[in-house]
């Protein structure tokens, strides 16, 4: 991978070279790439307008520099969006009396900014669009938060008193990343993923989708690849954003499910535990084993999958928890001769159809039938937590509960992988892949093609907008219309029922 050519860089350069110094204050310890820092407290040089912090070191990899992310703050990164999407109709510049219209609404928001050399900035606030672009531009942020709307602008925390500076409100957000997959996953561990285990993914998004919809009833939900191994849901529904935290806990613990795995007993024979929920399940958890179940048949059990009954040293130790000690006994001596050919779906179809059976079992005397309904209930049950164990959302509960709590930005670029973080289509997750997502590096080489091209063919490509010549387009044409377009329906209609009210008082007055 090359890169664009080399006058593609001229005008980063020449900006470059006229940046100020941008005044920072350094910590003495370091914080965890994807942790939420603590607030700054050692002043280095200068004087610092926001809280500066010292953040992990961040590589200088070909698909991410300087120079490629100032193109990319500069060309392509979406600010009016963006500002659209996270001022919910608060316009600055507005000038009516309507009381559903806070002109400093946007100003409130906390954002934060890991630059180069390792900093770290928190409560930069910012009062638009072009506010936010000047910003970005002048301290180049090579990793991008995003915080709470406080009761004041963000960045005089420190001139108003303690108890004036609070949250009012915040998206409610969840954070999925696949090495809290290591447990359960064959194919990758830690930082690594492959296409394999990018289908957990899909299941979480699934799974939670449908709960955000239909258990709470929820509609404005953006779900963001985190640019690496993740995914990051922000629901803007206003109920949703004015959750105080102990109601965004209770939200957590309702879609969060406590599962149990093979483990080591103290004689080294593999078991599990009995799970923490009972049969038959709640109307949510039945539903998500509904959705869980073909899921885990296609991506989990099989060779090609995590193949989880591929080899006995997988199936062996799951055959070992059943309840039913004689399903275990007839399908591992089965499964042990050497004449048997099942595949690994094949030998789950065998253990469904074990557990099926059982229900139809219920007859005989009183002490006889009691107990073949109390196997079909644990069969059940021990199936349950199975697939639950796989392929249940595992989410990351600390980003969800506090209103204060940074998460990185939409459109914000990874800075180990350069991947933009873009919008991911619920509708869509299967055909997903997050190796296909579009670099900075790549982004600039779109727009050179396209360049190229117009010109060979007598076209001016300046007539044409510079993220309309790359693959982004596309994120963004979605953002609009599927997430954008369908929550301002709602907001265009709080503010003409806020100005009818108005007009009505007036009138009355």
């Amino acid at each position: 991978n090359q890169g664009p050519s080399p006058h593609f860089y001229s005008s980063a350069m020449a900006a470059l070279a006229e940046e100020p110094p941008v005044d920072t204050m350094e910590l003495e310890n370091s914080s965890d790439d994807e942790a939420q820092p603590e607030e700054g407290t050692r002043l280095k040089k200068g004087k610092a307008k926001a809280v500066v912090e010292v953040a992990q070191g961040i590589p200088n990899e070909p698909d991410f520099n300087e120079q490629l992310l100032r193109q990319y703050y500069d060309r392509l990164f979406p600010y009016d969006p963006m500002f659209r999407w996270l001022s919910y109709g608060n316009d600055p510049h507005s000038k009516t009396d309507n009381p559903a219209v806070d002109r400093d609404f946007f100003m409130k928001r906390e954002w934060s900014f890991t630059l180069a050399d390792d900093i770290y900035i928190r409560y930069l606030t910012f009062r638009d669009a072009a506010e936010m672009k000047a910003g970005m531009l002048k301290k180049m942020p090579h990793k991008i938060d995003i915080g709470a709307v406080y009761t004041c602008p963000a960045k005089d925390h420190k001139t108003v008193n303690a108890s004036q500076f609070r949250t009012v409100e915040r998206e409610l957000v969840f954070d999925i990343d696949l090495t809290d997959y290591d447990e359960v996953r064959t194919c990758c561990t830690g930082a690594k993923i492959c296409r394999k285990c990018w289908s957990y993914m899909t299941m979480a998004i699934d799974v939670l989708d449908s709960s955000l919809k239909e258990d709470f009833g929820f509609e404005n939900i953006l779900y963001i690849y985190s640019g690496r191994r993740g995914v990051h849901c922000w629901v803007s529904d206003p109920q949703a954003r004015a959750l105080s935290d102990p109601a965004r806990s209770a939200v957590v613990d309702y879609l969060s499910v406590t599962t149990t795995g093979v483990s080591q007993d103290a004689s080294d024979k593999m078991a599990m535990k009995k799970p923490d929920f009972s049969w038959p399940p709640h109307p949510s958890l039945a539903r998500s084993y509904g959705i869980l179940e073909p899921y885990f048949a296609q991506h989990i059990v099989p060779e090609e999958g995590q193949g989880i009954f591929a080899d006995p040293e997988q199936w062996r130790p799951i055959l070992a928890t059943l309840p039913v000690q004689s399903i275990a006994n007839k399908l591992e001596t089965k499964w042990d001769r050497a004449s048997d050919r099942t595949t690994a779906s094949d030998k789950w179809a065998e253990l469904c159809e074990e557990i099926s059976s059982r229900r139809g079992q219920s007859g005989g005397g009183g002490l006889v039938k009691k107990q073949r309904l109390g196997e079909s209930k644990e069969l059940e049950l021990w199936k349950l937590n199975l697939v639950f164990h796989h392929c249940y959302p595992k989410l990351d509960e600390n980003v969800s509960k506090m209103q204060n709590h940074l998460l990185k930005s939409p459109f914000a670029v990874h800075p180990k992988t350069g991947r933009v973080c873009i919008p991911i289509d619920p509708a869509s997750m299967d055909t997903f892949d997050p190796f296909e997502v579009p670099t900075i590096c790549r982004l600039c080489e779109e727009i050179n093609a396209y360049d190229s091209a117009a010109k060979q063919a007598g076209q001016d490509p300046k007539e044409v907008p510079d993220v309309d010549k790359t693959s982004l387009k596309h994120s963004l044409a979605f953002l609009e219309k599927q997430f954008l377009t369908p929550m301002y329906r709602g907001i265009n209609k709080l503010q003409r029922d806020a100005a009818d009210e108005l007009a009505a008082q007036t009138v009355d007055f």
